[in-house]
């Protein structure tokens, strides 16, 4: 999901008078890396950016607004009356725990295993040990015939790199 999609599912877009093209703005602004402008993709956020962008969004819409004093204040007042209220939750431990991490699924993996172990494999070089989200992003779009979307590529990637709350 981008920047602008979820802030419109949340009800920011004219509240306030936020608009698509501000929050284009505020995307741009919170995803540029002027030191390694090639470490990061244009299109995805990293983390501390995404936290950015939303520090700039409360900025906007509380704090320059006189409705605020403080960063902080303004942070804190768009978690507490635009996201919270208005997330759609996802059940995503309940999902791994009923479907994902099953015997069945578990018993398909191993069956293929060596398969993908040796696609996986195949993207290292001499020097290359690991498999990038490039890798991920190549092997899903363009080296297979999957199907799917570079927006459904982009979530099914992030979400596979969420923190898990109950993980020990």
């Amino acid at each position: 999901m981008d920047f602008s999609d979820a802030c419109q599912k949340l009800g920011i877009v004219d509240k306030r008078k936020i608009t698509l093209a501000k929050l284009d703005i505020i995307f741009c602004a919170a995803n540029t890396n002027p030191v390694a402008p090639d470490v990061n993709s244009s299109k995805l956020m990293m983390r501390f950016e995404f936290f950015e962008a939303l520090l700039r969004l409360a900025v906007l819409m509380y704090k320059d607004t006189k409705i605020t004093q403080t960063y902080a204040e303004a942070f804190q007042m768009l978690i507490s009356e635009v996201i919270k209220p208005n997330y759609d939750w996802v059940p995503w431990q309940e999902w791994r725990d009923l479907e994902l991490w099953t015997l069945e699924v578990n018993d398909l993996f191993y069956a293929n295993l060596e398969h993908i172990r040796r696609i996986y494999h195949s993207y290292f070089t001499v020097i290359k040990k690991f498999f990038s989200k490039e890798d991920a992003h190549r092997l899903f779009l363009r080296d297979t015939d999957l199907k799917i979307t570079e927006k459904d590529f982009y979530l099914a990637y992030g979400t596979s790199k969420m923190t898990i709350s109950k993980e020990t």
